[in-house]
């Protein structure tokens, strides 16, 4: 009889341990699944080599000025970071220098040799706002992922505009206004590379120039490229 309720009670124990362990490993199953859901996934994004042109207006009293130095284009580094807490929805930050590169400063607006520099502006500025990463769902083994961001942002800066001797124009000016944008990215597991497609305008406080319209692109995907820190893009949470 007593080795009877031995024998019963060490089946007890082992069915209880059994079912423990289960619980156990299930909780700890969620727990992990609940903290990658609820984990932040950040991008961290550079443009090392993207294009943008502009167009801009003179003010009433600048219309001495050569028409050259109402465009430009420039080569744009930039580096920003965007923040996605839980679902498809970010907040983006991000800087970028604008380096005038000076090749419409002659008479024609191709001229790209021997052409003396007449006029031109660089700018920095800076960007907050919104974006919404559209994730394309890969394959559950897949390594790659396709994701279509467009965004929306507020915009803040410096402009610096200088010109030859003929002109003798040094000027500095504050600039606000807003992006509109749309970027593709290709992810391979934490890294990505895509293409850009911006428009944005500025308004100058002060100087000649009035108002400044660009928009920016990148031909090359490797020129615009990024790591993801947390969770991953292709493990969004539904």
């Amino acid at each position: 009889m007593r080795s009877s309720s031995l024998g019963l009670a060490a089946a007890v124990a082992v069915l209880l341990s059994g079912s423990f362990q289960q619980v156990a490993a299930q909780d700890v199953e969620q727990a992990s699944q609940s903290k990658k859901g609820a984990s932040l996934s950040t991008e961290l994004r550079f443009r090392i080599f993207t294009t943008s042109y502009r167009w801009s207006s003179y003010r009433s009293g600048a219309m001495d000025l050569p028409d050259s130095g109402k465009r430009s284009l420039y080569v744009v580094p930039a580096l920003g970071v965007r923040f996605y807490p839980k679902n498809s929805h970010g907040v983006l930050v991000d800087v970028d220098y604008r380096l005038d590169m000076d090749v419409d400063s002659g008479a024609e607006f191709l001229c790209i040799f021997d052409c003396p520099p007449q006029l031109w502006t660089e700018f920095v500025v800076a960007h907050a706002g919104y974006a919404y990463r559209y994730v394309i769902r890969p394959r559950e083994s897949g390594r790659l992922a396709w994701t279509l961001t467009p965004h929306a942002s507020v915009a803040a800066g410096a402009s610096y505009t200088e010109g030859s001797a003929l002109f003798n124009q040094r000027e500095q000016s504050a600039v606000v206004g807003a992006r509109f944008g749309l970027d593709i990215d290709l992810h391979i597991n934490r890294f990505f590379m895509g293409w850009t497609l911006r428009y944005e305008i500025l308004k100058h406080t002060k100087g000649s120039l009035r108002l400044s319209h660009f928009v920016s692109w990148n031909v090359i995907p490797v020129f615009a490229i990024g790591a993801v820190i947390g969770r991953e893009v292709r493990a969004p949470v539904p």
